[in-house]
């Protein structure tokens, strides 16, 4: 019997830790932008990494419909959130759902190089995640869906089929070919427009804007393989619930215990813990990362059965 939070206590507690989060993160940007010394905005970008992944859980609770059983609610804090990162609500959907359908197939094994894997490119991937180039591209869909939406479903993705499926565009962007981009291009123009308003409060500092963001996306990337490196080639076993410190679990809201999540999509965050299997691995998070960061491992040389020993 699975133990479930009431759903209007679940879009209260989501909408307080909405709001607070808000807060703190604008904030944390006009601070930055208004001392002089970069030791001071080193500190608080670091701080805002933190914040700002409490953000994008809060999205990622909505593309799941888990931050309110309102589907409207649930839609309008989606594109709220979304602003933050920033990125698409209604993309970021798309594309996230159709990572849990593809989750360890061979779209989505990118800790694994493949006999036929182009090499080079596998492991440029694998370093864009590690170092924070990863989040770049989000953020670049942002533009292309607000000026030509229409590129990301062109027949170009599949003239370099190889190359798309490596990186997983393929994947990703399929569920994209059914769907009128143009309709989410508003979209694209309020997150841009909240981030120029944003910058605009800052007075226009840049460098210290990117600087913020540019720990966010090193600590956003760095946990966006972890929780699937070197699991079970399994969709919903394919994934780790993450040991990592409680301060951590407060920021994130919960988002380590992540095969529960595959287990069940639509939990809240904050029924994750409470329905953890204690029969299931629980490695480190920083063993994981660290072994990461060694490459990716020959798809022949690794047995995933036993990927568990290696990192208790």
């Amino acid at each position: 019997m699975l133990k479930v939070t009431p759903a209007a206590e679940i879009e209260k507690i989501n909408r307080k830790v909405f709001y607070l989060t808000a807060f703190i993160n604008v904030g944390l940007l006009l601070i930055a932008a208004a001392v002089d010394s970069w030791f001071l905005k080193i500190g608080i970008a670091i701080l805002f990494s933190f914040t700002n992944n409490t953000m994008f859980s809060l999205l990622h609770e909505a593309v799941h419909g888990s931050f309110s059983d309102n589907p409207k609610i649930n839609r309008m804090f989606g594109i709220l959130t979304s602003a933050f990162f920033p990125t698409v609500y209604d993309f970021q959907k798309r594309v996230h759902l159709a990572h849990h359908k593809n989750n360890r197939s061979r779209f989505e094994q990118f800790d694994l190089v493949r006999e036929n894997d182009i090499k080079w490119l596998k492991y440029s991937q694998w370093y864009a995640i590690l170092t924070g180039i990863y989040w770049c591209f989000p953020v670049l869909g942002v533009f292309v869906l607000a000026i030509a939406p229409n590129l990301l479903t062109s027949k170009v993705w599949t003239k370099f089929s190889q190359f798309s499926e490596q990186v997983g565009t393929l994947s990703m962007f399929s569920p994209l070919q059914k769907t009128d981009l143009s309709k989410i291009r508003w979209q694209a123009i309020w997150t841009l427009s909240f981030q120029f308003l944003v910058l605009f409060l800052m007075g226009w500092q840049w460098q210290t804007w990117l600087l913020c963001y540019a720990f966010f996306g090193i600590n956003w990337s760095s946990l966006q393989y972890a929780d699937h490196a070197w699991s079970p080639l399994d969709p919903i076993e394919g994934a780790w619930n993450l040991r990592v410190p409680n301060w951590v679990h407060v920021f994130f809201l919960d988002y380590h215990f992540h095969k529960v999540h595959h287990e069940h999509p639509s939990m809240s965050w904050m029924d994750l813990r409470k329905n953890v299997n204690v029969k299931d691995p629980n490695p480190s998070f920083f063993e994981i990362y660290k072994e990461m960061w060694k490459g990716p491992k020959n798809m022949n040389q690794v047995k995933l059965d036993e990927a568990q020993n290696s990192f208790n």
